[in-house]
């Protein structure tokens, strides 16, 4: 009995954690197959942070299907996680393609807060070619302008495994795919490689987000264009670091993400982490303190609290930077009923709901 209890306790709980799903959601009219997306979302909260993958496949092929352990391993997390479809060269060219890829973050600002999720923070990430198409989108910024956006709503950019950040430089230094490869995609001008190089677009002022990229230890030229890149970014005032995955190939940095013993994925979760860092200061507390917080709420709009030290009441409290509390009380899971500010001296005072 006591085995059948413990399969079913554990088979309620997976059911639970299992994301909301809504496949094949068009981002443009009229709907065609390559211009979709899937949305995964967890089951409850509402302002999650959204990741934006976009697959690989050399810019000719691929899917947002077969997305192995990462839309659990992401909403898990609390996040919304979003995989694209675009369209492909020879049908279009590499600036459509990009355009795709800013279409569909339109869509996802727009319909965000319909899965739970946050319009202003939206993370960009991609593997291979997916890997410079979210580059692209992120340092270059006509392609959101064009929607009517800014990157401003762009938290962060994660790209895995690419040589093609700079592409005449690529071309110039050589590597483990052709230039002809490159050529039929990006066409034969060095006009037209440098427009479609991220790091031709980097500079200061345009609001680029943060860069963690990752590649594979061993690939020199991923390696080499990955170093440019963060180099570039960094020149400009752009918070971006290196991870170089030791042990993967080009294939398995993508399809070990979202493992849980996976050094790039702990890297990947450090970087969301500290994008997504709530100030722990009074002023911050005091500026977002709302009558219609509820716990859900007060946890995405202060980061999960330090500690539930509630008894019949949820009492959420937070340690500030100066060494004094926060503690937000809730009567269950509706709204706030009081906001106390503890001082290092043990003091209480009551805060303001708006």
């Amino acid at each position: 009995m006591k085995t059948i209890l413990t399969f079913l306790l554990l088979a309620s709980t997976a059911i639970a954690a299992d994301p909301q799903i809504q496949r094949d959601v068009a981002y443009v009219e009229p709907k065609n197959e390559r211009q979709t997306l899937d949305v995964y979302s967890p089951t409850e909260g509402k302002n999650h942070p959204v990741i934006v993958w976009v697959h690989g496949g050399g810019w000719t092929k691929g899917s947002k299907n077969g997305m192995q352990q990462k839309p659990q391993a992401f909403t898990e997390k609390g996040f919304v996680f979003v995989p694209i479809n675009y369209r492909f060269v020879p049908n279009v060219t590499v600036k459509e393609m990009t355009g795709d890829i800013a279409k569909a973050i339109r869509w996802v600002h727009d319909h965000a807060k319909e899965f739970g999720g946050d319009p202003n923070s939206i993370f960009i990430m991609g593997h291979s070619a997916g890997a410079h198409l979210a580059a692209l989108v992120c340092t270059d910024d006509r392609y959101l302008k064009a929607e009517g956006l800014s990157l401003e709503i762009i938290k962060g950019c994660v790209p895995i495994d690419v040589s093609v950040y700079d592409i005449p430089k690529r071309l110039n230094d050589g590597g483990s795919v052709s230039p002809d490869t490159f050529k039929a995609v990006f066409g034969e001008t060095e006009e037209s490689h440098r427009d479609l190089s991220p790091a031709a677009h980097v500079a200061k002022g345009k609001n680029i987000p943060s860069f963690l990229i990752l590649h594979v230890a061993d690939r020199a030229d991923t390696k080499a264009q990955s170093d440019w890149l963060a180099d570039k970014l960094t020149e400009a005032g752009v918070s971006a670091k290196v991870v170089a995955a030791e042990g993967k190939n080009h294939g398995t940095i993508n399809s070990d993400l979202g493992l849980p013993d996976d050094k790039p994925t702990k890297e990947l979760f450090e970087f969301l982490d500290g994008m997504l860092k709530k100030p722990r200061t009074l002023d911050f507390f005091k500026a977002k303190l709302d009558k219609t917080l509820t716990p859900a709420k007060a946890e995405a709009v202060f980061g999960k609290a330090d500690r539930d030290i509630g008894s019949g009441l949820k009492i959420f409290e937070y340690d500030l930077d100066d060494g004094s509390k926060i503690r937000l009380g809730f009567p269950g899971d509706v709204a706030i009923v009081y906001a106390r500010h503890v001082t290092k001296d043990g003091k209480t005072v009551d805060l303001l709901l708006k």
